[in-house]
């Protein structure tokens, strides 16, 4: 065998080695996606179910929360009681919409988020809220939801 079938060969082999390389990364590079987009669900349902349970906890909240969302007549102090809580409600699903827009949350778990924000802004008092633009809500955001909404995907 001379030098020229050796190199030949060391190539070849080198090639192979570059490709299995390239693979295993895409592999490690894939689980670590995954591994990110599942944390980022689980942060999900944890702040939810915190949500949830500071309002199931506070008879107060909990009785401004029914009545607001049954639009039942609010006090000043029931209005902006429900309003805190639907601010606090958007900047938490806002932090949703910006890890979906870096591919952090899939579809299938934003899109059910969105109907539901979508759903609220049917409510005159949310909707009023956030004619207001809230400074505390991001352009991006609120472009977002803007554009959902006069393309009717709340309906």
């Amino acid at each position: 065998m001379n030098w020229d079938a050796l190199n030949a060969i060391g190539d070849i082999i080198g090639a192979i080695a570059v490709i299995i390389t390239l693979v295993y990364l895409a592999i490690q590079i894939r689980q670590g996606v995954n591994s990110v987009q599942g944390a980022t669900e689980v942060e999900l349902s944890k702040q939810f179910a915190e949500y949830h349970a500071r309002i199931a906890d506070s008879p107060e909240l909990r009785s401004t929360w029914d009545k607001a969302t049954a639009e039942d007549e609010l006090s000043d102090d029931e209005r902006a009681t429900y309003i805190w809580l639907i601010a606090q409600l958007f900047l938490m699903l806002e932090g949703f919409f910006r890890q979906y827009k870096r591919k952090l949350l899939d579809e299938k778990s934003w899109q059910p988020l969105e109907v539901m924000l979508l759903g609220f802004l049917q409510k005159d008092l949310v909707a009023a809220w956030w004619g207001e633009r809230a400074a505390s809500i991001s352009p991006a955001f609120r472009d977002h939801i803007d554009d959902a909404l006069r393309n009717g995907e709340h309906t």
